[in-house]
Order: C-alpha cells, then sequence, then structure tokens
C-alpha cells in the first residue's frame, strides 16, 4: 500500500544545493532489545506529556516487547514497515519555523540501524527541513523534502537506494505529489504537469499536459498503468512509459489528502468533499463499485488524519477505520457493508487501526494501545500503555502529524506515540 501527500505549497525557486552526503550510513546500531524487566500483569496507570518516555511501556501479559529505542527527539509521523525496512522520522522541532527533521531506516527485527538521512547540504543553518511525505518501491525511497528559507520555500524530491541510503536523484518541484517505481520517478510539476524520471540515471523520459484540478489524492503504478487520483473527481490513467492520456473518469467525490489505499487492483478511497464516506473503486473495470456513508471528523483533531497521513488500513477482505465518533468499524471489502462496529473506548483514537495476525489494534489518547477480535470486533484488552503526546497547551495544526501511529510486518507490531521511542512488540504463541 501506498500514499502520497497532496496540499500545494508557495510556488518554488531554483536553488542550487548540493545533494551529496545527505544520507549517512550507520556503523554502529544504537539499538537492541530492551534488557529491563517489563510488567506482565497489564497497563494501570496513564501518561501525560511524554513523562518517563524513556522507560520500558507497561506491557500485558501475552504479549512481549521485542525492542525499544529512544530517540533524542519526538518521533513524527506513523511509522512505515515492510519485511526489510522500518523507516522512522524523527523531529527535533515540531513548531513552524524550527523543524530539523531525520529519517532513519532500521531493520525491523534486529532493530539495526541502515542508513539516515539528515538533511541537504548548503542551505543555511537557519533553514528548516520538514519531510512532508515518504514513498518507496522494493529499490528506491523518495522523500518530499520542504524548506522555508527567506523569501522562497523550494520542495524537493529526493530519491535514495532503499538499501544502502545512497542518493541518485533529486529534484525541485511546486507540490509534493509523487510517486517511484523501481525504474521510474513521476511527479507533478509547477503546472500541473506530470513527469517521469527514469531511474537510475535521472534522465526525463515525458511531461504531460496538464491535468484539471489543483492537487493529486493520489498517484500509482498498477497494472503497467499510471493512475492519478485527482481532487477535481477525477480518476486518469496513463501509459506510463509514453505519458499519453488513456482515459478518465468521474467518482462521485473527491478523496481526502493522503487517503487513497491500493490493493490488488483496487483502490480504496476515504472522502468528505461531496460524499462523506468510503468508495472502491475497481481499477481493472476502471469505475466505482461501491460507497459507503462513514462520518468524517474536520478540524485539527487526531481523528482528522489531515496530510499525507492515511485514516484507514486494508486487510485481505476487510477495511478498518474509525469515525468521526471514534467507532472502530470493519467494512467488508467486496460490498462496503459494516461488518461489526466497537463503540468509543473512551479516548480519541490516534492512529489508523492495524489488523494482524487475527487481530485488530488501536492507539488512543491516554496512551493505552487495544487490541479487538478481527472476527466480531470483540475487545481483547489493553495490549500496552506509554506515555503519549498530550494536545494540552499546544497548536494542534502545528503536531497533526506527530501523533502516534501503528505499523505492522508479520506478527510484530511498531508502535510511536509521538514521544521519543519506539516499540517493537508481539503476540507470545
Amino acid at each position: 500500500m501506498k500514499y502520497l501527500p497532496s496540499f500545494a505549497y508557495a510556488a518554488c525557486i531554483s536553488l542550487c544545493i548540493s545533494l551529496m552526503s545527505c544520507i549517512t550510513v550507520s556503523t554502529q546500531s544504537t539499538i537492541g532489545p530492551t534488557t529491563t524487566s517489563v510488567p506482565t500483569n497489564g497497563p494501570d496507570h496513564a501518561y501525560t506529556d511524554c513523562d518517563n518516555d524513556a522507560k520500558p511501556p507497561m506491557v500485558a501479559s501475552g504479549w512481549t516487547l521485542l525492542w525499544q529505542h529512544t530517540f533524542e527527539q519526538s518521533v513524527a509521523r506513523p511509522p512505515q514497515i515492510d519485511e526489510a525496512q522500518l523507516l522512522i522520522l524523527e523531529r527535533t522541532d515540531p513548531f513552524a519555523g524550527k523543524m530539523k527533521d531525520t529519517l532513519w531506516a532500521i531493520n525491523p527485527e534486529t532493530a539495526e540501524i541502515q542508513w539516515r538521512f539528515d538533511g541537504v547540504n548548503g542551505v543555511p543553518t537557519y533553514a528548516t527541513r520538514q519531510i512532508t511525505g515518504i514513498e518507496w518501491s522494493q529499490k528506491y525511497v523518495a522523500l518530499h523534502v520542504l524548506y522555508k528559507i527567506p523569501e522562497s520555500t523550494p520542495v524537493y524530491v529526493v530519491v535514495a537506494d532503499r538499501l544502502t541510503g545512497q542518493m541518485i536523484y533529486s529534484t525541485t518541484v511546486y507540490v509534493d505529489e509523487a510517486t517511484v517505481s523501481d525504474d521510474a520517478l513521476y511527479y507533478r510539476g509547477i503546472f500541473r504537469e506530470l513527469y517521469r524520471v527514469d531511474l537510475p540515471n535521472g534522465d526525463t523520459r515525458w511531461s504531460s499536459p496538464a491535468m484539471g484540478g489543483n492537487g493529486l489524492r493520489g498517484l500509482f503504478l498498477i497494472n503497467s498503468r499510471l493512475y492519478a487520483f485527482n481532487n477535481d473527481k477525477h480518476v486518469y490513467q496513463y501509459d506510463p512509459l509514453s505519458g499519453s492520456l488513456v482515459a478518465s473518469t468521474v467518482i462521485s467525490s473527491a478523496p481526502t489528502p493522503g487517503d487513497v489505499l491500493i490493493q490488488d487492483h483496487q483502490a480504496v478511497v476515504r472522502s468528505w468533499y461531496g460524499y462523506e464516506g468510503v468508495i472502491l473503486f475497481d481499477v481493472d473495470a476502471f469505475a466505482p463499485k461501491w460507497a459507503t456513508k462513514v462520518p468524517f471528523l474536520i478540524g485539527n483533531t487526531p481523528t482528522t488524519y489531515w496530510g499525507d497521513i492515511p485514516s484507514m488500513s486494508l486487510a485481505a477482505d476487510s477495511i478498518y477505520l474509525f469515525d468521526a465518533m471514534d467507532n472502530l468499524l470493519s467494512l467488508d471489502l467486496s460490498t462496503g457493508q459494516v461488518k461489526w462496529s466497537v463503540p468509543p473506548q473512551g479516548a480519541e483514537a490516534l492512529s489508523r487501526p492495524i489488523a494482524t495476525h487475527g487481530l485488530v489494534y488501536g492507539l488512543f489518547a491516554d496512551g493505552t494501545l487495544r487490541a479487538f477480535s478481527e472476527t466480531n470486533g470483540a475487545q481483547v484488552g489493553i495490549v500496552m500503555k506509554a506515555p503519549v503526546w498530550s494536545w494540552t497547551g499546544t497548536d494542534r495544526e502545528e503536531w497533526r502529524d506527530v501523533v502516534g501511529g501503528l505499523g505492522a510486518v508479520g506478527d510484530t507490531l511498531i508502535v510511536t506515540t509521538g514521544c521519543r521511542s519506539v516499540y517493537a512488540i508481539q503476540r507470545e504463541p
């Protein structure tokens, strides 16, 4: 599954900056299994404002804390993970005008640091560095890097080798709308045209005429075609080799930013504009298949997931999400019907739910990680409680992508809470 940021920034100006040495390979890991004894009698108290975030979390009996790493600064955005790599974003300061983001690539099983990205050399020390989006394929990772320096706001797309972290290409763009495959980078230009850059040589193969609307909601390669979900409610299909437009169609509503997920030639779209709900788009038929009303919370709150933070997750036959009232829902992927619903847990949901090995996990604002049955939604219990960032006295707009999140690979669950620690937990056999 991939997701893409889709909001525009002010027009950028060219900036001559050396892009080598942006990514540093670490030869020594600072992460390892925790040696501190973990309570097994279940979590029993709450944390606020990241107090004691370097200490091991309370983990319930039946689950094991595999490892924990505490960064120097807060961890922003949910983790991104697959079998070989975990991407964690460390944010030096969450407030506008001061961000200094560092991206860490980590082995999710051994917790070994593979490499890190800590900016583009040559930018003045007063410049901010905000990583606003992360895309990856099997071979490459593409980062959207926003800088704020006097009189300009350049946005970079930086492409690096996933295994080594070696940078192979970069360019400035008008908006951070892009996707990467194993042989090309596709991005949107200043006049809403699309570009293809061949990788690893960095040659521009084609550029397409401008599409309608003023923002993409998702750009994906599926079944040898390039699909663009736009905010004008159109879905465009392109030939990725020539850039020619093959077809276009209309869906009932424009997706929210980042809320287009791809699985098995199907696109699941969540929207609040024009149609408040979830839509399944059949890529092979090139038409919507069903639509289901689901209230969506708009505003600067954790359940908004605004930006490129998806509010849903997919399993083989289900969609999992929270609605505007923090009900946990399971939708049937083939029909859109609600299979089951779990009432609110007394605290806001901080992240999209994640399903793995028969359980659905949700992270909440009281610091609890709760498990539910994937079959009927029955609550299994509180799995873990950890320090979590408190919204009190802060600007929610600035912190909207610093709230925690979940990621899963196999039977390992990766948890971040907006504080400094990252946790890897596993259910015992």
